[in-house]
């Protein structure tokens, strides 16, 4: 009896082993879908860099790969984080940075249609001066 249950458990186990994965895994990986962004500045021709890379002069599009879920909901959101960064090229013009956040585990920024820079827009102005001793 011992022998034939043995034999039954071997069988059992080379079956199994020789077969294909058996378990399928009921998560399914988000879907990527890419987006295009297009950016603009007034006055145009602002200097366009993307996380350090330069891009070009606005206007330009910039395409994105983002994650497809809930894309009718709130649209595409980012896979990770990204900074636009427009230079001036005109005096009385000043940076403009734009982040977006993409964090796996944190808050997750939409993919844009349009990110617009206003490069006449500059520091505010501090009207208090803060000692603390």
């Amino acid at each position: 009896m011992k022998t034939i249950i043995t034999a039954t458990i071997c069988i059992g186990l080379l079956v199994v082993s020789c077969g294909e994965d058996v378990y399928e895994s009921p998560y399914t990986p988000p879907k990527k879908c890419i987006y295009i962004t297009k950016v603009i500045s007034e006055p145009s021709g602002a200097k366009i860099e993307l996380d350090g890379d330069y891009l070009g002069e606005t206007p330009l599009e910039i395409e994105w790969e983002g994650w497809c879920e809930l894309e009718r909901i709130c649209g595409g959101l980012f896979t990770r984080d990204h900074t636009v960064v427009a230079l001036p090229i005109h005096s009385g013009q000043y940076t403009q940075r734009k982040f977006f956040s993409g964090t796996p585990f944190g808050y997750r920024h939409k993919v844009p249609k349009t990110i617009f820079f206003n490069m006449r827009l500059g520091p505010i102005p501090t009207r208090y001066q803060l000692d603390i001793d």
